[in-house]
């Protein structure tokens, strides 16, 4: 079969899409050209010394690329968190101020500094009012220049804030960034959440961009030529076609054929040609073959060029480290005009900005020094810094240009088998090339990449495009919607904006509503595309009869008219809209003043239960009016319908693994979510995608303003969904309020995920109570307790995350906060053991770990409040970077938790004391805990709670440690044989074991060497557990076992014993009690006896400051536990006793894979561990201990030491 064949020009990231995408047509051939030594455009990465680091494309995020997020999970590209805080110095430096909360204030003149605070009000105002633009008819060709003028922005704010922003962003001139047109680059403000304090979270390829790149050129590898400028293309008819034909070509017969000439000379012809490289050299390239369409087209659109430097010279970032940011501008004074009239004709220098890439691609500078990279500096870096010179060219923006993009779509993809791609057909970023790629390479070759897919596999009947605002204009209310809805559901962003979207809405009979289109982040269940509310009258009549609610009442107008987002006297009633509700909420949210209905969130589609506990609350307040048995949902300021119509938008019916519905992110409250659990939700997909041609049609959505009832504090809206078998019941389970009825399942949360009152999934309130206002909310303890709580969240966070910041070096730790926003600390490349993701989920994680330090810590996992992916690792990571020379790692710099320490230690000394009464209390807290839990991951055969040894199966090439092989039960079977060979137990000996937990040592002398045994405890559970064992192995005239405390036993049995075993039992003693335990054993000895010990030791460096702290163990997990080090025992020894040290040998090792089966082991059984009762927050306690000890010893923080012991009359000890 004969191939299409087809050229690709360029291989940025657009030429990368298109290309790749054509390649999954298997009739298909792509060639692609590139002028350059490598692919991938601005994708440029460099080796500094075998280390790789991006110099062009450097960060994407999780909200403004969603084609890029899913085109990376569709290869199999990583990315690690990255930051993009944002800096600026100016007047040589002695001006600077940075995002990052410890570089706001920057130069410490800006405290009393007038310009400054001028640019911080002009900053509040510019967030808050230039959005509104968006809402207004009127100039849509008024320049940024224009609009600071015209609303008197002060010229600190364009100095210090604003042209610093915008230069960094698009490289440009403070020249062009006065001449963009205003709204263009506000809805990129908006869209990219630069005028809100929520962020979306950036991101950097884990292996560098050339990952991608190799990636996705595989399937075009032997066809991809590189040094291969192309020099001209001429376009011809093919025999027999059309030669004056317009129309775009189709893939198979296109009429035309491109014949394509290297400026080597070589000649090449293709079907179709893609010409993905900047619009000017498109035109060099098309030269007299350039059509007159073409000609004007393209050439409304300008780029820059910008000479850029990776070096080493950290001239060019702030004066103060500590406004060090990602991005970094460089100003060179202030502009000297007042006017900004002026200034728009006289700034045209360059913009310097400085990209610190150890921060945004996460390498330490300890270990590979700062590597920077500067865009167009006033002079060059220090020679011997400079490690590469490169020049990149970046789109800038006009009013012409921004016209001529919806015209490339137009007038000119596919004429004569030529089609453009390129990031000048958006905001000029990596997402806006590679879709314009994608597109282009889905209508030449109809072939959609796979996340573009509704889920029977059906690509979408038409391009995914973004509607530019000129584009919005132009349609007609209806096609708004569609073409929103289906640019959304696949992914590429796009929004109506706000009230003028609603007014163009309400003025079709079809469509009076709302439309929201948003695209959620990956981390989240699903991505919410595109919802649209249709409610003609006859619509809602029609649905109101179908599941038995009123119709609309008399006074509900006609709808077809009324402006949904502006506050109007209602015609029947005179009531009016609440105007504390309206701003940035669509018109279904609102509510009219002096309504005495019950509203219930999502009520329409229900019956029974709900509208009863509605009428209930309604009654319960003195509200009822007699129509309150039946709640109403209300759609606009005039009108009240029951249920949904048919809609032109979007269908998405979010489901889980099982096919349960899920709920949502709050739209209108980022960060609000259902559960912690669900959010992180594996397998969560969406059921069912439609879009404009796309065929399948709305299912129904819901959504209504969170209501309160008695007993709680805040419920976020409901949802509803067209009905799943069993869906109720799975959300029930999850903890989201769950109800059916009228076809449709309704899930609601309250916040934290909490279900309360079981409404039927509704969130009902007597109506006429007025949503609260600010004043109310000042008023409100509860308000002012919540904020209180919030601020404190806040706050305790920066210590937090300052220590994490400059403490990790070593290994990696990603954190991922509520909001879903990212932190990723120490080297992106660390190995996989050295590697963890932490992931907060309740805002009192910092707070905890503020106060507490590594105590608050555990606790806040226990609680919950985090989860980690691998918790050993995270220990690891924490302990190599305290055991660093490179770094400052330590739970004490987090110096909020001085007092949490001293308390914890207070409560340790005070309360854990391990006197003879201290002793049993603490032993009792521990080891009764029940004997089945600890079955549950003890070997069955000894039941050995201490470090077994297992068999080497020699050495790790890779790590160097050893490789250890066999069962648990065969580990802890050599350790009990090691250490009665150790001891050297004769039959006729009398052997004490101190601490003889469930009798396997015991067991274990009886049975292979025929020995008495005396075993002692403080655990009555394990007592009465050994005494049964021991009698069923017939055993009880050799095995005795005794609960009684050492310093009695050696009172009333003085030189009693022969041998005395003691096994991880000194860790129980205290370190005030070495002493006296060293001294009872000597007494309890024979003159010829031996002592052998296995103790879990400090090591001595570290000894001193665990004596006066508390940790997690000694406090949570061994009330009262102490680990000694090797000299605190012999010095104890040599003080208290005759007898000598003989041998010691450590087994720290042994004992991390010890733990490492314990915990398989626990968690393999988690169903018996509940079935004994205990709890999810035990669960995570057991876990925490485990993983957490497993580190201590895999990093020998921990040892683990077999001594010997000998009085001076032993004849032998080995």
């Amino acid at each position: 079969m004969e191939k299409t064949r087809v050229c690709v020009v360029g291989s940025g990231v657009s030429g990368l899409g298109a290309a790749w995408l054509l390649s999954q047509r298997h009739d298909v051939e792509v060639t692609m050209f590139e002028e350059r030594h490598q692919a991938g455009g601005h994708a440029n990465t460099v080796e500094i010394d075998g280390f790789p680091v991006d110099t062009g494309f450097l960060v994407f995020n999780e909200l403004t690329y969603p084609n890029m997020i899913r085109l990376f999970e569709h290869v199999g590209v990583k990315s690690d968190p990255s930051d993009m805080s944002f800096s600026v110095s100016m007047h040589e430096k002695t001006m600077e101020w940075s995002s990052d909360p410890a570089g706001v204030l920057g130069t410490p003149g800006n405290v009393v500094s007038p310009r400054f605070w001028q640019m911080i009000r002009d900053m509040m105002r510019f967030n808050a009012e230039a959005p509104k633009l968006l809402e207004e008819s009127g100039d849509d060709e008024i320049t940024l220049g224009e609009y600071l003028d015209a609303n008197g922005y002060s010229q600190a704010f364009c100095d210090y804030y604003l042209f610093p922003m915008v230069a960094c962003v698009w490289s440009a001139t403070a020249e062009d960034v006065m001449l963009f047109p205003a709204r263009t680059l506000i809805r990129f403000f908006v869209n990219h959440h630069l005028v809100s304090l929520e962020k979306p979270q950036w991101r950097t390829v884990s292996g560098r961009s050339r990952e991608y790149v190799r990636k996705l050129t595989q399937p075009f590898r032997s066809r991809l030529h590189l040094n291969a400028p192309v020099a001209s293309i001429v376009r011809r008819a093919k025999a027999g076609a059309d030669a004056s034909a317009t129309e775009p070509s189709p893939l198979k017969d296109s009429g035309f054929e491109s014949v394509v000439t290297l400026k080597s000379g070589e000649t090449h012809v293709f079907d179709h040609v893609v010409m993905a490289c900047h619009p000017d050299q498109a035109l060099r390239i098309l030269g007299a073959d350039a059509s007159a369409a073409e000609r004007e087209v393209l050439g409304a659109f300008h780029y820059d060029p910008n000479i850029a430097y990776l070096h080493r010279d950290a001239s060019f970032m702030p004066k103060r480290k500590a406004c060090w940011t990602s991005w970094n501008f460089l100003g060179h004074g202030k502009l000297d005009e007042s006017s900004l009239e002026s200034a728009r004709a006289g700034a045209s220098e360059a913009c310097c900005v400085t990209y610190w890439l150890n921060r945004l691609q996460n390498f330490s500078a300890a270990d590979r020094g700062d590597v920077f990279v500067t865009l167009n500096p006033p002079h060059p870096p220090r020679p011997d810094s400079v490690i590469q010179t490169m020049e990149y060219a970046h789109p800038q923006f006009t009013v012409e240009a921004i016209k001529a993009q919806g015209r490339v779509a137009a007038e000119l993809q596919g004429r004569r088998g030529t089609w453009f791609a390129g990031a000048y057909l958006g905001y000029g970023f990596h997402e806006d090339g590679l879709t314009s790629g994608l597109r282009a390479a889905f209508r030449l070759g109809g072939v959609a990449p796979p996340w573009w897919r509704v889920p029977d596999g059906t690509p979408l009947a038409a391009a995914p495009h973004r509607p530019s605002a000129f584009e919005l204009d132009a349609m007609d209310a209806d096609a708004r919607v569609a073409a929103v809805a289906r640019a959304c559901a696949v992914g590429v962003k796009a929004s109506l904006d706000g009230a003028a979207a609603a007014r163009g809405l309400s003025g079709s009979e079809a469509s009076a509503g709302y439309i929201l289109a948003s695209s959620a982040s990956p981390d989240l269940v699903a991505e919410l595309a595109v919802f649209g509310l249709h409610t003609s009258p006859d619509a809602a009549s029609a649905a109101a009869s179908t599941v038995g609610m009123p119709e609309a009442d008399d006074d509900s107008g006609s709808g077809s008219g009324s402006d949904a987002m502006t506050s109007t006297p209602s015609e029947g009633g005179g009531a009016s809209v609440d105007s504390d509700d309206s701003a940035g909420r669509p018109a279904g949210l609102r509510r009219r003043r002096g309504d005495d209905s019950v509203s219930a969130a999502g009520a329409g589609p229900f019956s029974g239960d709900a509208s009863d506990a509605a009428a209930d609350v309604a009654a319960r307040q003195g509200r009822g009016s007699g129509r309150s048995s039946v709640a109403s949902l209300r759609l606009g300021a005039r009108r009240r319908c029951a249920s949904l119509g048919p809609a032109p938008a979007a269908r998405l019916v979010p489901c889980g693994p099982g096919g349960e519905p899920v709920v949502w992110e709050d739209p209108w409250r980022p960060g609000a979510v259902s559960t912690p659990e669900q959010r992180r939700a594996k397998g969560v997909t969406v059921a069912a995608v439609g879009a404009g041609g796309g065929g399948s049609s709305f299912g129904g959505f819901v959504d209504a303003a969170p209501e309160s009832v008695p007993g709680t504090v805040r419920f976020y809206r409901a949802r509803a969904w067209p009905a799943v078998e069993g869906a109720a019941a799975a959300a029930a389970a999850s903890g989201a309020a769950a109800g059916e009825g009228g076809g449709y399942t309704v899930l609601g949360a309250e916040a934290g995920g909490k279900a309360a009152a079981p409404l039927g999934g509704t969130r009902a309130a007597a109506a006429g109570r007025e949503p609260a206002g600010w004043c109310d909310s000042l008023l409100s303890p509860t308000a002012w307790a919540s904020a209180a709580w919030g601020l404190a969240a806040q706050a305790s966070s920066w210590p937090v995350l300052s220590v994490l910041r400059a403490g990790i070096v070593e290994g990696c730790v990603v954190l991922r906060e509520p909001s879903g926003h990212s932190h990723l600390f120490g080297d992106a490349l660390a190995p996989a053991h050295l590697r963890s993701e932490v992931h907060v989920s309740d805002a009192a994680f910092f707070f905890r770990v503020a106060a507490e330090a590594d105590v608050g810590l555990a606790r806040a996992y226990i609680a919950g409040q985090w989860s980690c992916d691998d918790l050993a690792a995270l220990f690891r990571v924490f302990i190599a970077n305290r055991d660093s020379s490179k770094s400052s790692f330590s739970s004490g710099k987090v110096w909020t938790a001085t007092l949490g320490r001293l308390l914890n230690l207070a409560s340790y000394s005070l309360f854990l004391d391990n006197s003879l009464a201290g002793s049993r209390a603490n032993i009792h807290a521990h080891y009764d805990l029940s004997n089945a839990l600890f079955e549950t991951f003890l070997d069955p055969t000894t039941m050995a709670y201490s470090c077994a040894r297992f068999r080497v199966d020699g050495v790790d090439e890779r790590t160097g440690r050893p490789r250890f092989a066999g069962s648990l039960d065969d580990a802890q079977v050599r350790k009990l044989d090691d250490l009665i060979e150790l001891a050297d137990v004769r039959a006729e000996h009398e052997v004490l074991d101190i601490g003889c937990g469930w009798g396997g040592l015991a067991i274990r002398l009886a049975q292979t060497r025929g020995c008495k045994v005396h075993g002692i405890t403080l655990s009555s559970e394990q007592k009465a557990w050994a005494e049964k064992r021991v009698e069923a192995l017939g055993l009880s005239d050799r095995i005795t076992f005794q609960l009684v405390d050492y310093r009695d036993l050696a009172a009333a049995r003085p030189a009693a014993f022969d041998r005395i075993i003691t096994v991880e039992m000194i860790e129980a003693v205290g370190y005030n009690y070495l002493g006296t335990f060293m001294a009872a054993c000597g007494r309890l000895l024979k003159p010829s006896g031996t002592m052998v010990m296995q103790a879990i030791t400090m090591p001595e460096p570290r000894y001193e400051e665990y004596k006066s702290s508390a940790d997690f163990i000694n406090t949570i997990i061994f009330p009262g536990g102490h680990c000694p080090c090797v000299t605190s025992l012999t010095d104890a020894m040599s003080r208290n006793s005759d007898m000598t040290l003989e041998h010691v040998r450590n087994y720290a090792l042994h004992y991390a894979e010890t733990l490492r089966v314990w915990r398989r082991n626990f968690n393999a059984r988690l169903d018996r561990v509940r079935a004994l009762g205990f709890d999810a927050a035990f669960v995570r306690m057991w876990n925490y201990y485990l993983a957490y000890c497993e580190a201590g010893f895999d990093t020998q923080t921990l040892g683990l030491h077999a001594l010997v012991f000998a009085k001076p009359a032993a004849k032998s000890a080995v």
